[in-house]
Parts: C-alpha cells; sequence; structure tokens
C-alpha cells in the first residue's frame, strides 16, 4: 500500500511539473540588425534581409497600423534553389497563436551593386499592431530563415 501511495505522488508530481512548464510562455526579443552602406537591414546577415523602401524618415521600419510599405528583400544561396522560386513570408504577433501570411512573390535574381545578395524579390505588408513579430521566410514551402523585428 506504501509503494502504491508512494508511485501515486510521485505520478502527481511529475504532471505538476510539466503542466507548470507548458504555462510558461516563451519571451521574444528583437534580433540583431546589420548596416549596408549606412541602411539598416532586418533579417540573418548572409542568408536573408529586409530593408524599407518608403514612408516617413522619422517612423519606425515597422510601423504599426494599417497602412503598408514597400520592402526590398535580399536572399543568399544557390541561386537555382532560388531565382524562379516562389517566397512566402508570414508573421506571428508575440501575443497570437497563429501566423499570417503578410507577402507572396517571385525572386529574381539580383541585378543591382548596392548589396551582393544573390537574388532579390519585393513586398508590400503592414503591421496591424504594436510589438513583437516573429518573421519567417519560405522559399517554395522549405523554411529559409526567420527573424523577430519590432513594429512600433
Amino acid at each position: 500500500m506504501k509503494k502504491a501511495s508512494v508511485s501515486v505522488i510521485i505520478i502527481l508530481l511529475f504532471f505538476l511539473a510539466c503542466s507548470s512548464e507548458a504555462g510558461q510562455k516563451e519571451v521574444w526579443s528583437k534580433d540583431e540588425t546589420f548596416e549596408v552602406d549606412g541602411r539598416t537591414y532586418y533579417g540573418k546577415e548572409g542568408k536573408f534581409a529586409i530593408v524599407k523602401e518608403n514612408g516617413k524618415d522619422d517612423e519606425s521600419d515597422f510601423p504599426a497600423g494599417p497602412q503598408g510599405r514597400l520592402y526590398s528583400v535580399y536572399f543568399w544561396g544557390d541561386l537555382e534553389g532560388l531565382v524562379g522560386k516562389s517566397y512566402t513570408l508570414t508573421a506571428t504577433h508575440e501575443n497570437a497563436d497563429e501566423a499570417r501570411e503578410l507577402y507572396s512573390k517571385m525572386i529574381g535574381k539580383n541585378t543591382g551593386d548596392h548589396i551582393s545578395a544573390d537574388a532579390v524579390s519585393g513586398a508590400k505588408f503592414s503591421l496591424g499592431k504594436p510589438g513583437l513579430w516573429l518573421m519567417e521566410v519560405s522559399v517554395e514551402g522549405e523554411n529559409f530563415a526567420s527573424f523577430i523585428i519590432e513594429a512600433e
């Protein structure tokens, strides 16, 4: 009888420990940015970058609200695996449970000389509310890069 009681107590303690861990929320923090020729880029240096192309100079690079902004997006990697393929950008707010698609477009070869990326595309989107957002990039449905930005 004592062994059964001890076993039940151990099992209950195990379930309590698991449920308290499951209830803890993951803490997000904004990822580092990087600079190229005086412009601030977001993403993963040497893999994926995004930069705002329009809007006011004194506003956030990711303004919160309904008004969308234009962005240039850059990819580094195998040209054959990128050029002519479709990328999708999705975002999840820190207080939401599901991602929403922001933009999807074809990727082209980078012919510009202002950034050394292998491939380039564009995007136009808005982030509806302020806070931290997990940005996830996929190419042809395969995960490519992810990073966290802050909409203000």
